[in-house]
């Protein structure tokens, strides 16, 4: 690995203890110590690691499974890493589903429930003619959101009766077939 440095020399004060010098480099990757027996010198600045760009990559999803609602949409997100394990940014990630009527998946890793079932959303990146994948698990289930009664406001007289009906209603408006209603009276 080479090293360059950028920026400025400082020598330490007189009165700090030469034996106590060190050098530094404040970056997430690099800190390193001259030799207490080295002129006591002290850098600021910045480092450059000489690593290059990276010549593969890898990815991983978070969450891998997870369950969304019909109408409901959660996000899944992809790490991408280099050869060297460290995350970087800037490479393209493509989004499929294994079934689009049930779910579909945007380009930042959306996901939207359209039917229930069961998909794998899978995460892909390239460079330099190879390829990474990884795959994250989603069940689409049909909750209920809302309930539609019919009809919505009537008066009734005494002694008669009015057949309401109800409909039991997933994120979409779809009807959810089954679903039974349980019916109560304010007065």
């Amino acid at each position: 690995m080479s090293m360059s440095l950028m920026g400025d020399v400082v020598r330490p004060a007189a009165s700090q203890d030469p034996s106590s010098a060190h050098f530094q480099i404040r970056c997430p990757l690099i800190c390193l110590r001259m030799d207490p027996r080295d002129p006591p010198v002290l850098c600021r600045g910045e480092a450059d690691t000489g690593l290059g760009p990276p010549t593969t990559l890898t990815v991983t999803l978070s969450p891998t499974a997870v369950t969304v609602g019909v109408g409901e949409s959660l996000s899944i997100a992809a790490t991408v890493r280099d050869e060297t394990g460290r995350v970087v940014s800037g490479h393209a990630v493509a989004w499929t589903s294994s079934d689009e009527a049930v779910a579909t998946v945007g380009s930042g890793g959306t996901v939207q429930g359209l039917a229930p079932g069961q998909v794998t959303i899978t995460a892909t990146v390239s460079l330099n003619g190879t390829t990474d994948s990884a795959t994250a698990s989603v069940t689409v289930v049909q909750e209920a959101t809302t309930v539609s009664v019919t009809p919505s406001t009537t008066s009734v007289p005494a002694g008669e009766t009015v057949q309401f009906t109800a409909e039991v209603l997933d994120g979409l408006g779809g009807v959810i077939d089954g679903a039974a209603a349980t019916w109560t009276s304010s007065d």
